[in-house]
């Protein structure tokens, strides 16, 4: 038996290149991700951790190596059924 692992996103290219089809359901969220030099004091920035507000979403933080890049990871809407991002 072989196993091929793509970790390229809901659009897989590595799926549709093997001509594969997506099992289930993909999740029906709205991410947008921004690198980011952070240039600050704020200890926290460097874990990892994730940020949820009442009424206004999510945040990912990821450190970066070296310390002082982060990835952010900020959900921007939640995708109904049938509707695609454009």
């Amino acid at each position: 038996m072989h196993y091929v692992v793509g970790c390229d996103s809901a659009r897989s290219t590595v799926r549709k290149s093997l001509g594969l089809t997506l099992e289930g359901e993909s999740a029906r969220q709205l991410w947008g991700v921004m690198y980011m030099l952070a240039v600050t004091d704020v200890p926290d920035l460097r874990l990892k951790c994730a940020l949820q507000s009442a009424t206004q979403g999510s945040l990912l933080i990821i450190p970066r190596e070296g310390g002082y890049m982060v990835r952010m990871y900020i959900k921007i809407d939640a995708l109904g059924r049938g509707r695609t991002r454009r």
